[in-house]
């Protein structure tokens, strides 16, 4: 194996460890948002990238662990933030990372949930 070869490998298998499980495919963020993709709303047909992006910004604005943050993002809220941002681009034909960070760090509904922290808790706990 080459040493570009193994840069490559490695990398591949940090993101892999550093990667959030959903244990809601079928509903919650990463239901919706995997529905939006196979759409081909998205430019970038990755959803565990789009789902590990959610959890990161979910989680500083609720100020909440990662494990908290998947846990939010698998259930309705979860589903509710999905269907707000994906909203925002239904007029889109394609939909980067970026953008896609952006308008959840944005998010109306998220920003909402942050200012009622004890009603937020009983969708992570």
């Amino acid at each position: 194996m080459t040493n570009k070869h193994q840069q490559l490998a490695n990398l591949i298998a940090a993101r892999l460890v550093l990667a959030y499980k959903t244990t809601n495919e079928e509903y919650g963020f990463w239901g919706t948002t995997h529905q939006n993709i196979s759409n081909g709303r998205f430019l970038h047909t990755i959803i565990d990238e789009y789902y590990d992006m959610a959890v990161d910004v979910v989680a500083a604005k609720l100020k909440i662990t990662p494990q908290q943050a998947c846990k939010f993002l698998d259930s309705k809220a979860g589903r509710w933030i999905a269907d707000s941002i994906h909203r925002v681009f239904e007029s889109s034909t394609k939909v980067t990372p970026a953008v896609f960070k952006k308008e959840l760090e944005n998010n109306r509904d998220l920003t909402r949930m942050a200012s009622k922290p004890a009603e937020v808790k009983k969708y992570y706990e």
